[in-house]
């Protein structure tokens, strides 16, 4: 029994192909997301030196998360990676975008 998780697993030349570029497009999409909360974030507060001090948090937040990978030996994959974008989507509501009744 010991021998099946020893064992190592082939992956065909195609597939890991197939990963590199959708790990290189979910990069394009974190690149795209962190500029349209810049625009949110100008377009709220009026102010490009406001909103780059929000958005100075994003460093922080993939940092964290990579942590947490670390602590937990956890590995990269696509599924974290799209959960990494998501937390960094959540800073617009972390700064008041997203209150009700906001005008």
């Amino acid at each position: 029994m010991n021998n099946a998780y020893n064992a190592q697993v082939e992956i065909p030349e195609n597939k890991m192909n197939s990963l590199a570029d959708s790990l290189g497009r979910l990069e394009n999409g974190l690149v795209v997301a962190i500029i349209i909360i810049f625009l949110m974030l100008a377009a709220k507060f009026q102010s490009l030196k406001v909103s780059a001090v929000v958005l100075a948090t994003v460093p922080a937040v993939i940092l964290g998360s990579l942590s947490l990978f670390i602590g937990t030996e956890s590995t990269l994959n696509l599924q974290s990676y799209m959960g990494i974008i998501m937390s960094v989507g959540m800073i617009p509501m972390a700064s008041g975008i997203g209150e009700a009744g906001d005008q």
